[in-house]
């Protein structure tokens, strides 16, 4: 692997992360989140700039997911006790 699986608080990050589109807001999320994994492991815990971008994506994500429509119409589970279809 030749790139890193995390972004440093000294690494860029974008100004508006709406602009992104949907793949990349993801691959920067999960950067952040590896980062933040890295951290709390470190003897100094969290640093707020890496905590300030992993909740500038989870608002930005949590936006995108209320506008979504469902991706499909799942049935309503059987009640409880009912026999599962064959």
């Amino acid at each position: 692997m030749t790139a890193k699986s995390f972004l440093s608080p000294e690494d860029p990050f974008p100004a508006d992360v709406q602009a992104l589109p949907d793949a990349r807001l993801h691959v920067l999320n999960s950067l952040v989140h590896r980062q933040i994994e890295r951290e709390y492991v470190g003897a100094s815990g969290p640093n707020p700039e890496t905590e300030f971008r992993l909740e500038e994506l989870r608002i930005e994500l949590d936006r995108r997911e209320s506008l979504a429509k469902p991706a499909m119409d799942l049935p309503a589970p059987p009640p409880c006790g009912a026999p599962l279809p064959a």
